[in-house]
């Protein structure tokens, strides 16, 4: 039971002096123990006193009762309260064992729930990042739609400005061909009145030259044919005229 209590003391300090980061040596000054005492009280080859835990757990900055519990020497504590006192101290410090781990369960609890938080907020920040992706694609697809309205918009103007011109085209091609009408129909008037000219004159000049029969007579109808040739010139011209009118 003995050597169990020494190794238990030498097992706890080194677990302190790790958990500070403290060399043996640290200890000993801070202790205010002889290097030596030390480490013949950690190697178990001689038994710590209540004088040395008292040193060491005022160097470690611990209560001396919980320094002596971790250590193995509870039979020390009697040396420092009475039994009644001590016992309720045990209790107590079995209590805060158990409250101690009651608070590692539960602390363990804690970052088991920590994980999954981390790991739900890790796939809400991809879900975040899925939509803010899918958003900057509608944004930029409602751009090129409001571009595409404006160019539509500009084009349907255009259309109908086109439109327009096509219709006071077709109004001119219209008026152009009454016109081109009209030009055909005066034409067609000329072309008949020229020919029946010439069938006059040709008659006449056929008559005459019966009627004339010698040489003498020639050139008198000549001038006669010439006179009435320039009469039916001009009734023929006047004759649409005052129909026109």
């Amino acid at each position: 039971m003995k050597k169990a209590a020494e190794t238990s003391f030498a097992a706890t300090v080194h677990k302190l002096l790790n958990e500070r980061g403290w060399k043996q040596g640290d200890l000993a000054t801070r202790a205010e123990l002889d290097a030596g005492v030390l480490s013949r009280l950690l190697k178990a080859r001689r038994e710590p006193s209540l004088e040395h835990c008292l040193a060491l757990a005022r160097a470690l900055d611990m209560p001396a009762l919980e320094f002596l519990a971790l250590a193995g020497l509870p039979h020390l504590a009697k040396e420092l309260v009475p039994v009644a006192q001590f016992r309720e101290l045990e209790r107590a410090h079995l209590d805060l064992l158990k409250n101690a781990s009651q608070f590692e369960a539960h602390n363990a609890s804690l970052e088991a729930e920590l994980k999954t938080s981390q790991r739900k907020t890790g796939e809400a920040m991809v879900q975040l990042e899925q939509l803010r992706a899918t958003y900057r694609e509608h944004s930029e697809s409602a751009e090129r739609a409001k571009r595409l309205e404006m160019d539509n918009t500009q084009l349907m103007a255009r259309v109908d400005q086109l439109e327009r011109e096509l219709r006071t085209k077709a109004s001119q091609c219209r008026q152009l061909e009454v016109s081109l009408d009209q030009a055909n129909a005066a034409t067609m008037h000329n072309y008949r009145c020229s020919a029946e000219r010439d069938r006059i004159i040709e008659q006449l000049r056929q008559q005459l030259t019966r009627i004339a029969g010698d040489k003498a007579a020639a050139g008198w109808v000549g001038a006669l044919l010439g006179a009435i040739t320039m009469a039916v010139i001009a009734g023929v011209v006047a004759g649409p005229a005052s129909e026109r009118r």
